[in-house]
């Protein structure tokens, strides 16, 4: 980075700057830590450590144009995710269905371990794939598909008759 990156940098992460730590299992409520000093905390809607790491490169980012990082945590409260994003679809007889639109198995392997953090670990997973993406009908993930849903309780792949 040094050779290659004229501009500020900030790290994030474990040995950066820039820290969060899990209040909650599914990561939907952490703190932001800048050099070791609480500096602010987020409760939202999504959860996820991967959402958890975005949206602290988002309050970094926010920082470094002068928002205050206790008013950027505050500000993911009401941020709304994107459609298909481990979006309730509804719940009927105890059961409740996401959506979500992983389209290769590391977002299937990240969507499958932020849903286990939200439903503890004895609520059962049914995971229904349908292979749409064109990633996914090359088969170009093809070896990592099956390990990335490991943390479902059943799996349901869905094949399109265009897919052999």
């Amino acid at each position: 980075m040094a050779m290659g990156c004229w501009s500020e940098q900030e790290l994030v992460g474990e040995q950066g700057h820039w820290q969060a730590k899990k209040l909650t299992t599914d990561a939907s409520e952490w703190e932001v830590l800048l050099d070791g000093e609480k500096v602010g905390e987020v409760k939202w809607s999504l959860v996820g450590e991967h959402n958890m790491h975005n949206g602290l490169m988002a309050i970094a980012a926010a920082r470094h144009v002068g928002v205050a990082p206790a008013d950027a945590a505050n500000a993911l409260g009401s941020f709304i995710n994107a459609r298909r994003r481990l979006e309730l679809r509804g719940e009927a007889n105890g059961v409740t269905v996401y959506d979500d639109f992983a389209h290769h198995p590391t977002a299937i392997l990240a969507t499958l371990a932020a849903l286990r953090g939200k439903v503890g670990g004895t609520a059962r997973i049914i995971a229904v794939l349908e292979p749409r993406s064109n990633t996914m009908k090359m088969g170009i993930c093809k070896d990592d598909l099956a390990p990335s849903l490991g943390r479902a309780d059943e799996v349901f792949l869905l094949q399109p008759a265009h897919i052999p």
